[in-house]
């Protein structure tokens, strides 16, 4: 696989991933009626979920979803933090800052609220503030941002 194609890969995957946030997000209720759901769910012997919707939606009449770009992070050609090669986690805090945990560099990437690269935390290896295979990433109840990273032994 070329590199390009995995930039390609990556930053759609993030950008999927940040418009699925959003729009979740976007999905409150204006505490008018609701309807329950009318598909059925299903565990199959294999242990497979198979979720089934009715053909027509739950949203009131009028009511449509529409996603819509809010900021976009990352470029598909050239160097720098800005291309991805593999996207594994992302995190935003209180002031909109986006914290993207880079899987092929081992590295967290920072960018503030508008989309520019502020700075890069750790790097891959197995000293003080290197990683190897961050799987998680949450806030403490501090505000620190903790990363699980089995491999090191740490969070």
């Amino acid at each position: 696989m070329n590199s390009l194609f995995r930039a390609e890969r990556s930053l759609f995957l993030a950008l999927l991933a940040a418009a699925s946030m959003l729009l979740l997000l976007g999905c409150g209720s204006d505490g008018g009626p609701s309807r329950a759901f009318e598909g059925t769910i299903d565990t199959l012997p294999s242990g497979r979920v198979v979720v089934s919707n009715p053909g027509e939606g739950m949203w009131r009449e009028g009511e449509t979803w529409q996603v819509t770009e809010q900021i976009r992070i990352g470029r598909l050609e050239g160097d720098g933090p800005d291309v991805f090669g593999s996207v594994g986690l992302l995190e935003v805090d209180e002031a909109g800052r986006f914290y993207v945990f880079e899987r092929q560099a081992q590295e967290l990437r920072v960018f503030d609220a508008e989309g520019n690269y502020v700075r890069t935390v750790g790097r891959k290896g197995s000293g003080p503030g290197e990683f190897s295979q961050v799987i998680g990433m949450d806030w403490a109840p501090d505000g620190s941002l903790w990363l699980v990273d089995p491999a090191n032994n740490r969070i």
